[in-house]
């Protein structure tokens, strides 16, 4: 290798740019785009020791992947290889990446492993580079907490959307759907129903003589008619129907179903089955029907 900037240097030698550079980064080394020589300029990443019998960035690179975190090894692998980098670098001047290693505490610490294409003085043409690690660990670590604080907000975020959506769409008497949750779903259906090539089937039920309870028994008694229904519609229903109250008195089913299905018949006949046992045992002055 050429001597100059890219030797090996003593202390003494180092001057105000390589004083710099020493004094961010833990590693750097000086590689050969030609045969991949490379020579310490500085090292001390906790410590460690620049093995005497390495001499080739490759074999370095052997080593240093002891110390890479399993989850980051196989981008490390990719990220250095010296016969890749004048097509990664076409156009760059530096190239970086941020992955785990090891130190000797036994703890992973986030770094920032670059390459730096490096002009010879006598031609002006990129033919070296640097290769330098630093310890990122901290900066790291607090974008992690950003993001995971970010994160948490988003999720809160999202729930309280969610939350404020059902509630939009929720009739609050009865807890099924409204006339906006009606509209809502049934785009949806529509949209399986076609994608699918099924058809979309709707039951229709409405409250005999709400008027006549709210007129002789009181509206809460009529709000109690209402529920009743409500009630026996989603029993009957099976758990992808959805189940609404369009109006006052007026209730939907909507299922997503193959034209030759027996649901249809089936929900009628468990809600005509489930009104008849209520209305038997109720002991209601009235009867709760619906059409």
């Amino acid at each position: 290798m050429r001597r100059g900037f890219f030797g090996v240097f003593s202390y003494q030698q180092l001057n105000a740019r390589e004083l710099a550079l020493q004094s961010v980064y833990y590693l750097i080394l000086a590689i050969h785009m030609e045969n991949g020589h490379c020579n310490r300029i500085y090292f001390n990443y906790d410590k460690h020791q620049f093995p005497a019998d390495v001499q080739h960035f490759d074999v370095f690179c052997q080593r240093l992947e002891k110390e890479v975190h399993p989850e980051d090894l196989e981008e490390f692998r990719e990220f250095v290889q010296l016969s890749k980098l004048h097509q990664q670098m076409a156009g760059k001047k530096d190239l970086m990446l941020e992955c785990r290693l090891l130190d000797r505490s036994g703890e992973y610490r986030w770094m920032e492993l670059v390459f730096i294409r490096v002009k010879e003085p006598e031609n002006e043409v990129y033919e070296d580079i640097l290769f330098m690690v630093r310890d990122i660990h901290e900066r790291k670590q607090r974008t992690v907490e950003a993001l995971e604080e970010n994160q948490a907000l988003i999720m809160q975020l999202q729930g309280n959307n969610d939350a404020l959506l059902e509630q939009s769409l929720t009739d609050e008497l009865t807890q099924l759907y409204n006339r906006k949750g009606m509209a809502f779903f049934g785009i949806r259906l529509l949209r399986e129903a076609k994608e699918k090539g099924r058809c979309i089937y709707t039951f229709v039920a409405d409250l005999n003589g709400l008027k006549s309870i709210n007129d002789n028994c009181g509206h809460r008694e009529g709000d109690q008619a209402i529920r009743v229904i409500a009630r026996q519609l989603t029993k009957a229903a099976p758990d992808y129907a959805v189940v609404c109250r369009t109006g006052g008195d007026e209730f939907t089913i909507m299922a997503v179903l193959d034209a030759d299905s027996t649901v249809p018949e089936e929900i009628e006949c468990s809600f005509v089955r489930q009104m008849e046992e209520y209305n038997r045992t109720s002991g209601l002055p009235y009867q709760v029907k619906a059409s």
